[in-house]
């Protein structure tokens, strides 16, 4: 075999790239007529190094904190005031996280006396000052007169990822409260070792006793706010308590930082796991983060643990997700507590609802609107608590519509189809099929609560409870709710917050048939529970009815928007919920100074009376009626 290479000619080719050392090499050594000459070292690999590529991170440090004496030591008042200034020492930005405690100060004694707020986004070398509260402490009033030492942390949770998150720490910072600002006449009961109690508004309480099949949960943070399996919680909280009512206000019991007793005769609970519950979970409202940290510590005493805690600035409480082992089951869990503490807010965890089923003009002119009033609700603030909104859509694009999900990460919303048909009856635009919403120029705060899961669309109390206490730090004047299930007792003192606040609920009375138990939110007392009739004033074949039905409104085959079309004819007392929304919103135009209780006795009397004489189970107060709607200035209350 001749190549018609020499071995000098292979080498240099090989040299040059055009055939690989190995090849140059093999020919080398059997070229034809050649002496064999020494193997050549194998050509040199050139490899260009990678390039380092350096991902901007953040790095949050404390530059300074300071602390100081708030308000005097009574419950829901901030006994101390921590300003703390926060740099982003970092080459990239940090990420806003005002959902958790981001910047947390706690004492240093290690009795759980500790708070928490969010912190905004910080560019690289930004600063940012924020002020932490720390309230009350309920649980050990004697604890706070005296000297003290706050630790102040940032980021403690990892909740965004840091260059270095081992400058995470400052202080602590001293502060020495005199006892003149905490009175303490009697120094609280020492309990004898092992006996765990909850201590609420000075009611007696009698221990817990360990539940069968419970298991022990993993260990977890210092206040008992964790277990140490769970993610995406944290360890303190912010929220202000809103002012207290007075006391002549009825309804103004809850806001105090304290519950009073729960409602009695409540319904038993759910007998096993079933589809109208989140399976292996409790909700506990607590008035303020003393009595909830009490809380997390004797659900440990019952193998039970906290799942998720949230304090509910707008609404004034905490809220406790608890977490319940299979072999307790929720039920037994929540008998349990409620028999042996009787001053506990305690429910499961409800799914909840869209009361719904799958002429243009007709709902208008059975409320006495005749024309469009397209300054109707200006200045007004109304809460939607539904799906989530299509806001380009044709009747709504252009609208004053801010909407927000409480949906966790990575759960699938459901079709927004509910959400933006409601959102267009409240404020839609004038279309040229001759559609109007009901009050076009109010502003919609739309809070998207419902998930998909499989064919069916719902939500849960502690979802809907969230989506109130934005609203309630949005401050609306009225909240729309075409959603019920069955009676909840964290539900039940969220409504009652936003009505102390002097919030209207107006809520759907329930599709389930006439002989179907109450629908709640709607039964609830002060909330206004809205049943639906067609044209003809016959009532919607599946409405719910009872004594608690307070008016009638246009519901069965109504016009309205949905996402992908023009619209469609749609049918449930959802969709005459927002009928009674704007009436409240005409009435408060003619009488700004009336006040809801007022506006409510001015709609019953000018209703259209249906079925029997007076209110009835069927109809309520009759069907409402508008007769106008002029340009209002609500402004901020």
């Amino acid at each position: 075999m001749n190549t018609g290479l020499g071995a000098a000619s292979i080498h240099r080719a090989a040299r040059a790239g055009r055939w690989s050392a190995a090849l140059a090499t093999t020919l080398c050594l059997f070229a034809p007529g050649r002496a064999l000459a020494a193997p050549l070292a194998p050509a040199p690999t050139l490899i260009k190094p990678a390039p380092i590529v350096t991902v901007p991170k953040p790095d949050l440090i404390i530059q300074s904190a300071t602390i100081s004496l708030g308000g005097a030591c009574r419950t829901g008042t901030a006994v101390l005031n921590v300003s703390v200034t926060v740099k982003n020492a970092g080459t990239g930005p940090s990420p806003a996280r005002t959902d958790v405690g981001m910047v947390a100060a706690a004492d240093t004694h290690g009795n759980g006396w500790a708070n928490g707020v969010g912190l905004p986004a910080l560019d690289a070398g930004a600063s940012a000052t924020v002020t932490i509260p720390i309230y009350y402490f309920g649980a050990n009033p004697g604890h706070m007169p005296g000297a003290h030492g706050f630790q102040i942390t940032v980021n403690k949770g990892n909740w965004i990822a840091e260059a270095n998150s081992a400058n995470n720490n400052y202080g602590p910072v001293s502060v020495s409260i005199p006892p003149s600002l905490c009175p303490v006449s009697v120094a609280p009961p020492t309990l004898p070792p092992g006996l765990p109690v909850l201590t609420r508004s000075g009611l007696p309480e009698r221990v817990v006793p360990s539940l069968p099949g419970a298991t022990p949960v993993e260990p977890g943070a210092a206040d008992g706010s964790l277990t140490g399996t769970e993610t995406g919680s944290y360890d303190y909280y912010s929220g202000t308590p809103p002012p207290a009512t007075p006391a002549s206000q009825s309804f103004g019991t809850l806001l105090t930082g304290q519950l009073p007793p729960p409602p009695q005769n409540l319904p038993p609970p759910p007998p096993k796991e079933d589809k109208s519950i989140e399976a292996g979970e409790l909700v506990v409202v607590s008035g303020n983060m003393a009595e909830a940290q009490t809380l997390a510590n004797q659900l440990k005493s019952l193998g039970l643990g906290v799942k998720r805690r949230s304090v509910m600035s707008g609404l004034g409480f905490v809220v406790t997700v608890v977490r319940v082992p299979a072999a307790v089951g929720t039920g037994n869990a929540l008998t349990t507590l409620r028999q042996t503490q009787p001053n506990l807010w305690a429910d499961v965890n409800h799914r909840l609802e869209l009361q719904a089923d799958d002429s243009v003009h007709y709902g208008r002119r059975l409320i006495g609107l005749t024309r469009p009033e397209p300054f109707c609700g200006g200045g007004v603030r109304i809460g939607l608590v539904d799906t989530a909104v299509d806001a380009n859509h044709p009747a709504l694009r252009g609208r004053q519509i801010e909407s927000r999900s409480f949906l966790s990460a990575g759960v699938p919303p459901a079709d927004p189809d509910h959400g933006t048909a409601t959102a267009a009856l409240l404020v839609g635009n004038s279309l040229p099929s001759g559609f109007s919403g009901l009050a076009p120029a109010a502003r919609l705060y739309s809070a998207n609560v419902f998930r998909k899961r499989g064919n069916q669309a719902d939500t849960t109390v502690e979802a809907v409870v969230q989506a109130f206490d934005w609203l309630a730090g949005q401050n609306v004047h009225i909240v729309n709710l075409s959603l019920g299930g069955p009676r909840n007792l964290l539900l039940e003192a969220a409504v009652e917050r936003l009505l102390a606040r002097g919030i209207a609920v107006v809520a759907a009375a329930g599709n389930r048939g006439p002989s179907a138990p109450p629908m709640y939110p709607a039964a609830q007392p002060g909330v206004i529970a809205v049943t639906a009739v067609d044209a003809e004033l016959k009532p919607y074949k599946l409405a719910n009815r009872g004594d608690y039905i307070s008016f009638a409104a246009p519901g069965v085959d109504v016009w309205t928007a949905l996402p992908g079309k023009d619209g469609a004819y749609v049918s449930g007392t959802s969709y005459a919920t927002p009928f009674v929304t704007a009436a409240l919103v005409a009435a408060y135009a003619l009488d700004p100074k009336g006040g809801w209780a007022g506006i409510q006795k001015k709609m019953q009397a000018q209703a259209r009376d249906l079925g029997d004489q007076g209110k009835d189970p069927v109809y309520g107060f009759g069907l409402i009626q508008i007769g106008g709607c002029g340009r209002t200035s609500m402004g901020g209350r």
